[in-house]
């Protein structure tokens, strides 16, 4: 490295793939809200966060990686986020939620947000981490924060290798917007968490099996959006448990919590199921029979799936507390 600073842009492919995933949601959200579902609010309001959370890394200089003699910055909405090389023990790529990403381990003398980093490493396993919105791959990111951080961290450790090291002419590098395979279109749609997107998709479609049934029962006797989140928690409760499942190579409290409440949705839901079911058989004939009867295929589909995942999922190993 013959430089002392290292620039590496945001990615604009990945910032317009996910402006056009926000933009589809909020669009079939939005149909739902003008058929009367309550639901479409959540999905419009859920996926149209990411609206402009993309515009934002399209705009010029919003997103990038910046390394230095000092240490890592990071561009964020509010403003830059700095961490010092000699404030951590390495970088190590991770897999949160089905997305890579490079994690942070911090040194045991950092005490900088410490309830902060406790709390994300209970949720999901890492202190902290850098999102893969670069045009680099985490792999690529992590080696070159690791390269850094042992040149640099150094120098800051001793004071008068610094000296030494300010005598050579200072040079920024900004790395190229084209040539890793990973930034290419064919490598983003080989690397999107498919499969994540499907559980998640399918979990929120199950709403329209037996809870979309329920909800229309509770109306007559309560307030109709109480009654729209009564038959959506346990959709909600298995979109945490997927959660869990999908990133867990070991498990740790949390993860058993929220895979234990997936679990007791997956029950709830196949109750409300059967509940619809009877309904339908012995009720007045509804427009909306098939997308209810769909709704229960794909529902009762599903938490078998998540019925079979959860006991791999108690197989693995834990988190020593």
């Amino acid at each position: 490295m013959a430089g002392d600073e290292l620039i590496i842009p945001g990615s604009k492919k990945k910032a317009l793939l996910v402006l056009f995933v926000g933009i589809g949601f909020v669009v079939g959200g939005i149909f739902l809200i003008v058929k009367g579902e309550a639901w479409g609010w959540l999905v419009a309001g859920f996926f149209g966060l990411a609206i402009p959370v993309a515009l934002w890394m399209l705009s010029a200089n919003n997103s990038y990686l910046k390394l230095d003699r000092n240490g890592v910055e990071m561009k964020t909405f509010w403003r830059p986020m700095q961490i010092k090389w000699t404030d951590v023990d390495d970088f190590f790529v991770t897999t949160m939620y089905g997305n890579k990403m490079v994690g942070i381990r911090y040194s045991s003398t950092y005490r900088s947000m410490h309830i902060g980093r406790k709390l994300a490493s209970a949720i999901s396993g890492v202190e902290g981490a850098l999102p893969n919105h670069f045009q680099s791959s985490p792999e690529e990111i992590c080696d070159r924060l690791n390269q850094w951080r042992q040149r640099f961290g150094a120098l800051r450790s001793n004071p008068s290798l610094l000296r030494t090291g300010s005598e050579r002419s200072s040079t920024s590098t900004v790395i190229a917007a084209g040539p890793p395979q990973s930034t290419t279109l064919g490598g983003m749609i080989a690397a999107f968490p498919w499969r994540l997107l499907v559980l998640k998709l399918a979990a929120l479609f199950s709403f329209c099996g037996g809870p979309l049934v329920l909800a229309d029962s509770l109306k007559v006797h309560m307030d109709k959006n109480l009654a729209f989140v009564i038959a959506f928690l346990p959709s909600a409760a298995l979109i945490f448990g997927v959660y869990a499942l999908w990133r867990a190579a070991v498990r740790d409290r949390w993860d058993n919590v929220m895979v234990l409440l997936g679990a007791l949705g997956a029950i709830a839901l196949i109750s409300m199921n059967v509940f619809a079911i009877l309904e339908l058989a012995k009720g007045p004939a509804r427009a909306d029979a098939g997308l209810i009867e769909l709704g229960i295929a794909v529902g009762t589909v599903f938490a078998a799936f998540y019925g079979y995942a959860s006991t791999k999922f108690f197989r693995l190993p834990g988190i020593a507390a």
